[in-house]
């Protein structure tokens, strides 16, 4: 069973939307119609375990502080919910601790990660 088509996700208070570009298997991938913004939403199962793979990546030309050239670069965060495939944690369980850790990562806290803290 797929996503609806197209996705939409919110960056700096803009929606975008990225419409399905490819299906395969298990697998989803999703662009806005610029090419900035790729969703790809895969899962796998092995060893008795469900890996689902939420990864979003941005593509942008931006000027090298060194050279002065145009170069392209590329961004990306990946969420990865891994549980097993037997009936230890429902939908709803594992669905506390994706949301958990939505709220875990506000601004402040995106912040220092991004600034390397642990």
């Amino acid at each position: 069973m797929a996503l609806s088509d197209p996705q939409s996700v919110t960056i700096n208070s803009v929606a975008k939307s990225l419409a399905r570009i490819e299906t395969s298997g298990r697998q989803s991938v999703y662009m806005t119609s610029d090419g900035a913004f790729t969703l790809k939403v895969s899962h796998q199962s092995k060893s008795g375990r469900i890996r689902s793979l939420v990864r979003l990546d941005q593509v942008k030309d931006a000027t090298d502080p060194y050279t002065a050239e145009t170069v392209q670069s590329r961004a990306s965060v990946w969420l990865v919910i891994d549980r097993p495939s037997s009936a230890f944690y429902t939908a709803t369980e594992v669905d506390y601790i994706v949301q958990g850790m939505a709220g875990y990562l506000d601004t402040a806290k995106d912040t220092q990660i991004i600034g390397q803290e642990s």
